[in-house]
């Protein structure tokens, strides 16, 4: 298999048969050093814009061969993931991105015990880097978005300012609920929305008002089964399900 490299956003917006993209010094390394690559051999490459493009190395730049536009699945899938301890967020944002959701927002919750005072851009741009090395390891043409944190009241705010439901603007809200007794496939819409955001609380769960809260703007409580699931995993497990059960999954 031909080794895989992303490249910046939009990188590739130009580029046709014959074109000529620089690589930077980590990207050329990784290819050199790490995959024992030769001049004159191919690489696939993406902007993380679905643009991708078949290509030989030549020193630090890429040779275009050949362009293909990825279109995006859809519905679009984001997960709202209540932030861990340590770097558990980083597994998060490591396994949504391999299983293709749209985006990744670090939330906190009453129950949340992360302070990232002072150090949220920094934390930020970390969580990205991991989006970045997963979408080169699965092979993904489209970059997640990576967000937080953020509070949930606020996301919760958001939602109740679209009028008149969040349903009716074309968007349908999960929330991992223990106490729900109703599959996430049979709390889809028959008609698919644009939009599908899954809610996943701390280590603990939401507290009942927080999930009430979520309700109130349409959101609905979903089972993940009779098992407990670690806060980093649930999230990874209900978009699986989710993205089966909207064609997601499907071949490319």
């Amino acid at each position: 298999m031909t080794p895989y490299v992303l490249l910046a956003d939009n990188a590739l917006a130009d580029a046709v048969p014959g074109s000529v993209v620089a690589l930077d010094d980590d990207q050329h390394h990784h290819l050199v050093r790490v995959r024992r690559h030769r001049d004159g051999t191919e690489v696939t490459a993406s902007d993380g814009t679905g643009r991708e493009v078949a290509a030989v190395r030549d020193g630090h730049s890429l040779v275009v061969r050949s362009v293909t536009d990825r279109p995006a699945r859809g519905p679009v899938l984001e997960v709202w993931q209540a932030l861990g301890k340590q770097r558990k967020h980083d597994e998060v944002v490591r396994m949504l991105t391999e299983a293709g959701v749209d985006a990744v927002t670090a939330v906190t919750t009453r129950r949340t015990q992360v302070d990232l005072s002072g150090k949220a851009e920094r934390v930020r741009e970390r969580w990205r880097s991991v989006a970045d090395a997963a979408c080169t390891q699965s092979r993904r043409s489209h970059r997640p978005r990576v967000e937080g944190p953020v509070e949930l009241a606020e996301l919760v705010a958001d939602l109740a300012s679209s009028a008149p439901t969040s349903t009716d603007a074309g968007t349908c809200v999960l929330v991992a609920d223990p106490s729900s007794e109703r599959s996430p496939l049979d709390a889809l819409p028959a008609d698919l929305p644009e939009r599908i955001v899954l809610v996943v609380g701390p280590e603990g769960g939401l507290a009942e008002d927080e999930v009430a809260d979520l309700v109130a703007v349409g959101a609905t409580g979903v089972t993940l089964g009779p098992t407990v699931l670690r806060t980093e995993h649930a999230g990874l497990v209900l978009a699986g399900v989710v993205a089966a059960g909207t064609g997601r999954m499907s071949a490319r």
